[in-house]
């Protein structure tokens, strides 16, 4: 049995940057036909991407607030390592990011 690949893509932004990112969903959905795509993202990102393709199948919600994201953060991070996903796109400029997700891939 093959396990189906899963892809984590990370956008913590507003409306406008999860609209910016759709070109390169889009790239990844045809080059990964097969992979399951997660999102990283706000809850304005989910209201925003809510819907947008059947194989975008979970938003995992990341607050950018700082209380709120030091008391979620390591229980975010301990499940993300649980999906064993295949590949991380991380669309953010702040190295956070990629210290947050290492081990995630």
């Amino acid at each position: 049995m093959t396990e189906i690949k899963k892809i984590l893509v990370v956008r913590v932004g507003r409306a406008g940057d999860m609209v910016m990112i759709i070109p390169a969903l889009n790239a990844l959905l045809k080059a990964f036909p097969e992979a399951e795509i997660h999102l990283m993202t706000t809850g304005e990102g989910r209201r925003v991407m809510k819907g947008y393709h059947p194989r975008l199948t979970r938003m995992w919600l990341y607050h950018r607030k700082f209380l709120k994201n030091l008391l979620l953060k390591w229980k975010l991070v301990r499940e993300l390592r649980a999906q064993h996903y295949t590949s991380v796109y991380v669309f953010e400029t702040n190295p956070h990011y990629h210290r947050l997700l290492a081990g995630t891939a």
